[in-house]
């Protein structure tokens, strides 16, 4: 409370608060000493401080206690003096002040096409008031700029309602899209762009064409689902995080052949698609000379150029392994050599149904393997194989490995595979199994127990720790050497995720951290942006 001494005999008084929304309500303002007659003006604090700008408001009630006045709906400045007028004299209360958070739209043509479907929006200085802009309802979530000369979107990022923006036509340049994550369509084509920063968790259409680019980053908008970029001559643009299974009509895109150029896809999604045979912008575009880069879920780089001049050869080094594919496949052979376009393409006996078992065929590695996309299912138990690395195997569903002899078993960029059962793998100590993607809510099956494991990463893993919480889909064993350095790596979530409770069965998470084993428990997020999480909390 602010006393005030006034030779009116006012004091005791209290300014009340300057709410947002406050126009067109009563206010109050409590002291001692008010008078019957009294008259209150609102006198603009950031204009001159003659009278001119005065604004007479309406006196609803008056007692020696307080003052109660209708606060006008045309005062809309950030702040006034209270002045309060007995007869011919006047004298300041006190203030009111808004103190709202404020932000800015620097293109006053875009300002000005806001302020058309939404004059709340905006002060008296112009300047956006956050909280309303956080509220505010676009009609059918669309805001249609196109065709208003805008040189800037920024400011746009403070509308989180905004689901469609159309700014065809337009003169926008080097433009920042990012913190839009309530966007999911932007139409942006002639509007002479020359470079854009995006990020958007949401976004999944991308109308853009026929600007002068030369580059575009999309790697931080994972939603995208329908990109057209005709037009544009680019020399590198990158899609790297774009998983959209389902999805590879919707995307166009040219390049500047005339020149050195790259295109930079998900791993996963150039196998699972097809577009090393299917005729695709990505196809296109590596036939006409653009580099294809694949990248993988770690964000490293897979294929640093894919080859479709068809020519690329590979070894099969086990012989007992050779034999049995050359059976199966001859034609994707040229003496010991895999000729890789065919075995890409080649075909098990449909009697087989997908599935290889090479079980009991003393056989030391799988090298070469992995280029038979037709294998859906393999079996290699009872062999001596030592390390098996999924890193190129894009089709495989279910792997036993039963007594395979492994040392390590390391996953990296499998969509579809939802059952590995390692048991019995006496030398087995090191399993990294962020590489599968878990691309949909398959019933996963992981099972590791009689190992000497060491080392376990089965973050990525939030999938068995919700769906598949019983000792038949999720056991492993770790060695019983205490004298080795001993960890498991889990995700959590707030939602739930390694609870103590099983459906059925041991937890094999809890059984870890009773045989006193170090769990690190991460942070859940979507592993197809390749981001594993930060380290939450550590037992043992």
């Amino acid at each position: 409370m602010t006393e005030y001494d006034l030779s009116f005999g006012i004091s005791g008084v209290v300014i009340p608060e300057y709410e947002d929304g406050i126009q067109g309500t009563e206010v109050t303002i409590e002291g001692r000493g008010f008078q019957s007659g009294d008259r209150l003006h609102l006198r603009p604090l950031l204009k001159p401080l003659d009278n001119s700008f005065d604004i007479d408001v309406e006196i609803k009630e008056v007692t020696s206690s307080h003052l109660k006045f209708l606060f006008p709906l045309n005062a809309q400045e950030s702040g006034y003096s209270l002045v309060l007028i007995r007869g011919d004299k006047e004298i300041s209360l006190g203030s009111m002040q808004q103190w709202l958070p404020k932000g800015w739209v620097a293109d006053v043509n875009l300002r000005n096409s806001l302020k058309v479907i939404g004059p709340q929006l905006f002060d008296a200085q112009d300047s956006l008031k956050l909280s309303v802009a956080a509220a505010f309802e676009f009609e059918g979530g669309t805001l249609n700029v196109s065709g208003k000369g805008i040189a800037s979107l920024s400011g746009l990022e403070n509308f989180p309602k905004l689901k469609t923006l159309w700014a065809t036509d337009n003169n926008l340049g080097n433009i920042e899209l990012t913190g839009m994550d309530g966007i999911v369509s932007i139409f942006a084509w002639s509007s002479n762009i020359t470079s854009m920063n995006i990020q958007s968790k949401t976004l999944q259409t991308l109308y853009m064409g026929s600007n002068p680019l030369t580059e575009l980053d999309l790697s931080k908008c994972p939603a995208l689902l329908s990109i057209v970029l005709d037009n544009i001559k680019f020399r590198k643009l990158d899609i790297s995080n774009c998983m959209c299974f389902g999805s590879f009509d919707n995307f166009k895109f040219d390049f500047d052949t005339s020149q050195e150029c790259q295109l930079l896809v998900s791993n996963i999604w150039f196998w699972h698609m097809d577009m090393f045979n299917r005729s695709t912008a990505v196809r296109t575009a590596g036939l006409s000379g653009v580099k294809v880069t694949t990248i993988g879920l770690d964000r490293e780089v897979v294929f640093d150029k894919i080859n479709w001049g068809n020519t690329g050869t590979a070894a099969m080094p086990d012989a007992s392994l050779r034999i049995i594919m050359k059976g199966y496949c001859p034609q994707a052979f040229s003496g010991n050599d895999i000729i890789i376009s065919e075995a890409r393409n080649a075909k098990l006996p449909t009697n087989l149904a997908n599935k290889l078992d090479i079980s009991n065929k003393n056989i030391t590695s799988l090298d070469g393997l992995k280029y038979f996309d037709d294998i859906w299912h393999l079996v290699c138990d009872n062999n001596n194989i030592s390390e098996i690395d999924m890193a190129g195997w894009f089709n495989l569903t279910t792997i036993s490995a039963k007594n395979a002899g492994l040392t390590s078993f390391v996953t990296k960029d499998q969509p579809w595979l939802r059952d590995i059962d390692l048991s019995n793998n006496t030398a087995l100590t090191y399993i990294d199994m962020r590489g599968i993607s878990l691309l949909s809510n398959y019933d996963i099956r992981f099972i590791a127990t009689g190992c000497p494991i060491e080392y376990l990463d089965i973050r990525n893993g939030y999938a068995w720790s919700t769906w598949g919480q019983s000792g038949d889909k999720l056991a492993f064993d770790f060695t019983a050497n205490t004298s080795k350095s001993r960890i498991l790596k889990v995700e959590t979530a707030e939602n739930g995720g390694w609870s103590s409770t099983w459906n059925s069965g041991v937890n094999p998470v809890q059984k870890a951290i009773e045989a006193g084993v170090r769990v690190e428990y991460y942070n859940w997020t979507n592993a197809a942006t390749g981001n594993y999480g930060e380290l939450l909390k550590t037992v043992n």
